[in-house]
């Protein structure tokens, strides 16, 4: 085999994983935790994220080439379908605010003013057709507070295989040993 025809079968592998990788819409950014553990398989073409020391670390993170330059949204509600599909995302990842569900939360679930902002995700993945793939995060709390009424919009929305677990950690202190559910 050639020189070139190694280069060239290496420029097609090259082109077919990049024509491969997801465009990620990373609602409730944070601090990016998503877009950083997606980066090998995924571009991402937004953010959301209204908290200003979290911005910070979004905005730093773009600088110096840590996660993707993208345009970055600062409240969810404000978000247009348009917006979005302009974007054209087939995965949206985000960590919506657990405030209402977690054990030292206010014990609201969905209902509450924080965590009902979960239903805005389902609102644009209502009206933006390129989402194949949807990747939540919340507190383990939800399976009693919210996870049927989670499964169901999101079956309602068009995503019927809704499959959810949570990972325990254990993680080595100066106290001892201290679990932690992810």
């Amino acid at each position: 085999m050639s020189k070139s025809t190694v280069r060239t079968a290496k420029a097609e592998a090259n082109a077919t994983q990049k024509q491969q990788r997801h465009r990620v819409l990373d609602l409730f950014s944070g601090i990016g935790g998503f877009s950083v553990a997606l980066r090998s398989v995924a571009d991402t073409v937004g953010y959301c994220e209204m908290d200003p020391h979290c911005l910070a670390v979004l905005n730093s993170r773009m600088a110096d080439g840590r996660i993707d330059t993208a345009p970055v949204f600062n409240d969810v509600r404000a978000l247009s379908a348009g917006t979005v599909s302009r974007l054209r995302p087939d995965m949206v990842v985000g960590g919506f605010p657990c405030q209402d569900i977690s054990s030292s939360g206010q014990r609201a679930g969905l209902d509450g003013s924080k965590s009902s902002l979960f239903f805005e995700i389902v609102r644009l993945l209502r009206s933006v057709r390129s989402v194949q793939h949807v990747l939540l995060e919340n507190s383990p709390f939800i399976r009693t507070m919210g996870l049927p009424r989670v499964r169901a919009a999101l079956k309602e929305a068009g995503f019927a295989h809704v499959a959810y677990g949570y990972f325990t950690a254990v993680f080595k202190t100066s106290m001892g040993h201290l679990p932690i559910l992810l």
